[in-house]
C-alpha cells in the first residue's frame, strides 16, 4: 500500500468533520449542506485561531472544540429564529428552495468570464462569507430580500474575482513580454559590443574589458527599432524594463554609475 500523497491533515479533517456533521445532523431540525457546514467551521476557526485548520500545525487540538461550538451556535440560531414573533417559515422555506436556483444560475454566468478554477463549492463558499459581511446574516436567513441581495452580491463579488484573475493573467502576459524583449536586448547589446564602433569607444573611453557599453546605447534608434513591436511608440519604456531584468539576472550589471542612469557604465556577463 502506498501514502504517497496522501495529505495525513487533510484525512484528519475530513474525518472530524464528517464524524460530527452526521452526529449534528441527528439534531438540526433546519437544512445545511455540508459544505455549508463546513466552511462555516473554517470561518470560525480562522476568527478564533487567526487561521483556516489545514493551515494549523495544532489543528488536531483545536478543531473539534470549533466544530461543536459551530453546531450549537447553529442550533441555538435556528431555536431563536422559531422563538421570533414575527418569524415566517414559509419565507425560509422559500430562501431555502430559491438559493441553489440563483446560485446555480450566477455560477454558470460566471464560469463563463472566470479563466480560473473555482468548483460550485468554493464560489458558493465565498459568496456566503461576503453576504455576511454585506448583510450581516448568511442567505438563508436574510428573511424579505435574500433573492435580490443574493443575485447582487454574487454578481459583484463575480465581477471582482475576474477583475482579479484578468490583472493576474495581464501580469503573467506582461512578464513574459519583458523576457521576450530582455532576450533582443542582449542580442543588441552584443551585437553593439562585437561592433568596429564599440572597439573605437572602447580605446576613446579606456575600457578595461570589451565587453562594456553606456546604458545610454539600450535607447539607440537600432535597439528602439528592435523592440518597437512590443508596444508601439513605448519602446524606452520596454528597454528600461528588459535592462531591471537583464540586471536582476545578473546578465548585466552596472560597473560605474554616472550623473543620471543613462550614463552609467555596464557590463554584459556572456551567459
Amino acid at each position: 500500500m502506498s501514502f504517497e500523497g496522501i495529505d495525513p491533515s487533510a484525512e484528519l479533517y475530513n474525518i472530524i468533520l464528517e464524524e460530527q456533521f452526521e452526529d449534528f445532523s441527528k439534531y438540526y431540525i433546519a437544512e445545511i449542506s455540508f459544505e455549508e457546514f463546513t466552511c462555516k467551521v473554517d470561518v470560525a476557526y480562522r476568527i478564533k485561531h487567526g487561521v483556516f485548520p489545514l493551515m494549523d500545525e495544532k489543528m488536531s487540538y483545536h478543531l473539534l472544540a470549533v466544530v461543536v461550538e459551530v453546531g450549537r451556535k447553529l442550533m441555538q440560531d435556528v431555536e431563536n429564529y422559531f422563538e421570533e414573533p414575527e418569524f415566517d417559515s414559509n419565507v425560509y422555506q422559500q430562501n431555502v428552495a430559491l438559493y441553489p436556483k440563483i446560485m446555480h444560475g450566477c455560477y454558470e454566468q460566471f464560469m463563463i468570464n472566470y479563466d480560473g478554477e473555482l468548483s460550485y463549492k468554493e464560489y458558493c463558499c465565498k459568496i456566503d462569507i461576503q453576504y455576511r459581511i454585506e448583510h450581516n446574516c448568511f442567505p438563508h436567513d436574510d428573511d424579505y430580500s435574500m433573492a435580490a441581495r443574493l443575485m447582487t452580491c454574487a454578481t459583484d463579488y463575480g465581477k471582482k474575482l475576474i477583475a482579479k484573475m484578468d490583472s493576474s493573467i495581464d501580469e503573467v502576459m506582461h512578464e513574459e513580454m519583458i523576457e521576450a524583449a530582455a532576450d533582443i536586448l542582449w542580442d543588441c547589446i552584443n551585437d553593439f559590443l562585437n561592433s568596429p564602433i564599440h572597439q573605437y569607444i572602447s580605446d576613446e573611453h579606456g575600457y578595461h574589458t570589451s565587453r562594456r557599453f553606456p546604458k545610454k546605447l539600450i535607447y539607440d534608434e537600432d535597439v528602439s527599432a528592435a523592440l518597437d513591436h512590443f508596444c508601439p511608440d513605448e519602446a524606452d519604456s520596454i528597454a528600461d524594463e528588459a535592462f531591471k531584468w537583464l540586471k536582476k539576472k545578473k546578465f548585466v550589471r552596472v560597473v560605474e554609475s554616472g550623473a543620471k542612469s543613462k550614463y552609467d557604465i555596464c557590463e554584459l556577463i556572456d551567459v
